[in-house]
């Protein structure tokens, strides 16, 4: 039996590399959408968008993920439940650093003005993790720009999400790979919020956000140009 090859297959990181090599004749070195993001935003020669010091929370839009709203999946949590939770979260983390404001960076999808009347921004993401001190949520794709900038990440669920195996397997994929601090924001302690925080402050995991980079992101084969010049240059160099 006749196995056909792709001619060109544009692979994202170590991973697809190993994969794409099976069934491809030529392979070229890529990366994801948001390294276009980080690559434009380091281009930028701007002042801060905001100037005090913050903590960045990434909306995702519970109870029920925006992301999700193509399925016909049951919302993961309650407004209330979620709402509870986070604001507790919220208020814990503005009394451990009285110095810092809390800011969202809601989901493109988002209809809201703000998150719980907190400072809320849209269409910024990458602009605002660039500037962050640290980093809250769930299982953002834009968690990927917090590996890209090394930013310290804490990794939050409630009961709800935890009881949901799909969720809290997405969840724990981040925290594994990306070896996480995670907060149930229905059961935490503000004592080991702030020793939790206060670690993160001081070490930074460049090891294990290298790798992850890597091996999910790019590889670091590839030039760094955004996603439509390296295909259009490799199409017309191979004149297919």
């Amino acid at each position: 039996m006749l196995k056909f090859k792709i001619d060109i297959f544009f692979y994202n990181g170590e991973n697809e590399k190993k994969k794409s090599q099976k069934f491809s004749k030529k392979i070229i070195s890529l990366h994801t959408s948001d390294y276009d993001k980080f690559l434009v935003e380091n281009a930028k020669n701007e002042t801060r968008f905001i100037y005090e010091n913050y903590i960045l929370f990434l909306d995702m839009g519970y109870p029920k993920p925006h992301d999700n709203n193509f399925t016909l999946e049951k919302p993961i949590t309650t407004e209330e439940s979620y709402r509870k939770g986070i604001l507790r979260l919220f208020t814990s983390l503005k009394k451990i650093y009285n110095d810092k404001k809390i800011i969202v960076a809601l989901h493109p999808k988002s209809q809201k003005e703000n998150f719980y009347g907190y400072p809320s921004f849209k269409n910024i993401t990458p602009k605002l993790i660039r500037s962050s001190d640290l980093i809250l949520s769930h299982d953002s794709l834009s968690l990927q720009l917090a590996a890209l900038w090394n930013k310290p990440t804490i990794m939050l669920f409630n009961n709800d999400m935890k009881n949901r195996i799909s969720k809290f397997k997405e969840i724990k994929w981040f925290i594994d790979e990306l070896k996480l601090e995670s907060i149930n924001i229905d059961s935490y302690k503000e004592k080991k919020l702030k020793d939790i925080t206060e670690s993160l402050y001081n070490k930074k995991n460049y090891l294990t956000t290298n790798s992850f980079v890597k091996k999910y992101i790019n590889d670091g084969e590839g030039e760094n140009k955004l996603i439509p010049e390296i295909i259009i240059e490799t199409i017309i160099k191979s004149k297919i």
